[in-house]
């Protein structure tokens, strides 16, 4: 597996920041490119040609303000955004590592809109709903990643798979399925509750399990980065407030008046 070195500069010279300080401040952004224009009890699906989405210039704005290194872009499906190409572009030329947390459907269409670089990663998602966990790579979802994989590799960008923990995940099949995502090219693997379950991973349980399997995913960076992408989600609403975009919901965020 491979991890950015400049990352790796960017994550201890924040910590060290944070030392000197004596505060501290999330490590990775999370940031839902949807303005939210629906009423709060609809469902998301339905209120897509109602909802509105950040301008790159507004995501940079809310990175600049939080000064997190790294920008983990999700929350909702972020190839709904008609120009979310230029909303990674903007980000990562700010300065910033950029994870795309997608599905990947219906990314060929539209993986000539992105520009390859060190600070863009393609972060491909693994779920307890999408995936049988045997390791063998013989699932539809499992398959649909690797073909993701196969296609965002071949056009010079760099990818990893995430891998949403649930309450239903079998800790003993994660050692076969990494090995098989190593053999795909990926790039690395980052581990993490889904967010939306942030009280579950406050579960004594539940805790255990994000940490055991953290822990099998070999490589030492990517390990690093998945724990800070867990302690990420509890403070998402506190941190998106501070940088004028304020969450709602599991699924969205708008701009402060």
């Amino acid at each position: 597996m491979w991890f950015p070195a400049g990352l790796s500069t960017r994550l201890w010279g924040h910590k060290f920041s944070q030392v000197l300080r004596g505060k501290r401040s999330p490590a990775i952004f999370q940031l839902s490119p949807l303005v939210r224009h629906f009423a709060p009890g609809a469902r998301f699906e339905s209120a897509i040609p109602e909802a509105a989405w950040h301008t790159p210039e507004a995501c940079v704005q809310a990175a600049n303000q939080v000064g997190a290194p790294v920008v983990w872009i999700g929350r909702v499906e972020p190839l709904l955004h008609p120009g979310i190409g230029k909303v990674t572009t903007a980000l990562a030329q700010s300065g910033r590592h950029v994870f795309l947390d997608t599905s990947g459907q219906d990314l060929r269409k539209r993986v000539h809109e992105f520009q390859p670089g060190e600070r863009f990663f393609f972060a491909f998602q693994l779920g307890d709903s999408e995936v049988a966990y045997r390791g063998k790579g013989n699932s539809r979802a499992f398959q649909s990643v690797i073909e993701a994989l196969r296609i965002v590799k071949l056009s010079g960008f760099f990818a990893c798979v995430h891998l949403i923990v649930g309450t239903q995940t079998p800790v003993a099949e994660m050692e076969p399925l990494f090995r098989s995502l190593e053999t795909s090219r990926v790039d690395g693997i980052a581990v993490s509750s889904d967010g939306a379950s942030a009280s579950d991973a406050s579960d004594t349980a539940f805790g255990k399990k994000i940490a055991e399997i953290t822990g099998m995913i070999p490589s030492r960076p990517w390990r690093k980065l998945s724990r800070m992408l867990e302690a990420s989600y509890p403070q998402t609403a506190g941190v998106q407030e501070q940088a004028g975009v304020r969450t709602r919901g599991t699924d969205a965020c708008e701009e402060s008046a």
